[in-house]
């Protein structure tokens, strides 16, 4: 059995699915679910507080499939949500799904037959819109490549691989450091992918975290928390500081975001968090990504990037 945890949902196998007003694709959602191959789900949805018709949207679905398992709780963001559906899951693995994406018929039973004696199993992932899409490859090159693609969903977990592990809660891009914590505990390697692409992520929803620019400053302070996880491991307190170094990059070089944001961002979170870490030369695995993260924390040189953007 497995459990599917999304934007809000769990299924035995347990199945998660995290739901907020998300009821344009909770449908197309939950019927990738109840028509899996591999039968033996419990599907928990975590309805996070939703103001939208998803509630009555699981209560029609839970009415017609004994497997689902809905809970409603306060609205307190993906984090939590998550956290409780993995506090209800009974299954033996565990897999998220978030509502507002979807997986083909297959995705469960070919994860199930290929995990083995691993601890995890990744399944590629083909993001998609309304103009066109696009495979996401896994990448266990380095740690530094795979943070680009360490999201929780589309990954089937041994549900005792994730004993001890919760989201950091009150924050976004809460993946990176779930992903990273687990890594520091169950340690990094290649781990294997399955070759189909099985989970279908919506990259032009609008209303999804990843397309909200109020959620930026989080990088920062996603980065401190990979930081502080991973500080005794080498490699991947390599990896936090290099996602702290391109998140500041990225910041600087973006053109949709304001210069009072901007300047909001590198005073309030990313100076005080520099004084906070004191990262040393040593902390880094090449010369060239301390001289660049040192660039980024001298004060003058913060206020030459504003001048040029």
């Amino acid at each position: 059995s497995a459990c599917l945890v999304g934007s809000e949902m769990c299924i035995r196998d347990s199945s998660y699915n995290p739901v907020y007003n998300v009821e344009k694709y909770l449908g197309q959602c939950l019927d990738s679910v109840i028509s899996q191959t591999w039968k033996n789900l419990e599907i928990i949805c975590v309805n996070d507080g939703s103001p939208d018709n998803s509630a009555a949207i699981l209560k029609q679905y839970a009415a017609k499939d004994s497997r689902f398992k809905i809970i409603t709780r306060p609205n307190g963001g993906l984090s939590a949500a998550r956290n409780t559906g993995l506090r209800h899951a009974t299954g033996d693995y565990i897999f998220f799904l978030d509502s507002d994406d979807y997986i083909n018929p297959e995705c469960l039973e070919e994860l199930a037959s290929n995990i083995g004696n691993e601890k995890l199993i990744y399944s590629q992932i083909k993001n998609f819109n309304a103009k066109k899409s696009k495979i996401i490859n896994r990448d266990f090159t380095s740690t530094r490549s795979f943070i680009r693609t360490c999201f929780v969903w589309g990954c089937l977990y041994k549900k005792e691989t994730l004993d001890g592990l919760n989201f950091p809660e009150g924050m976004y891009y809460e993946d990176k450091v779930f992903s990273f914590s687990l890594f520091n505990k169950i340690g990094f390697k290649k781990y294997p992918v399955n070759e189909k692409a099985c989970y279908f992520y919506r990259g032009d929803n609008p209303g999804s975290i990843t397309n909200n620019p109020a959620h930026l400053k989080d990088t920062i302070l996603v980065a401190e928390q990979m930081f502080q996880t991973c500080r005794n491991n080498q490699e991947l307190l390599d990896a936090s500081l290099f996602m702290l170094t391109r998140s500041i990059r990225g910041i600087i070089k973006a053109h949709g975001y304001s210069l009072a944001l901007k300047k909001d961002i590198f005073h309030n979170s990313f100076i005080p968090l520099v004084k906070r870490l004191s990262p040393t030369k040593e902390m880094f695995a090449d010369k060239k990504s301390w001289n660049e993260f040192q660039k980024y924390c001298r004060y003058n040189n913060v206020k030459i990037g504003f001048v040029h953007f």
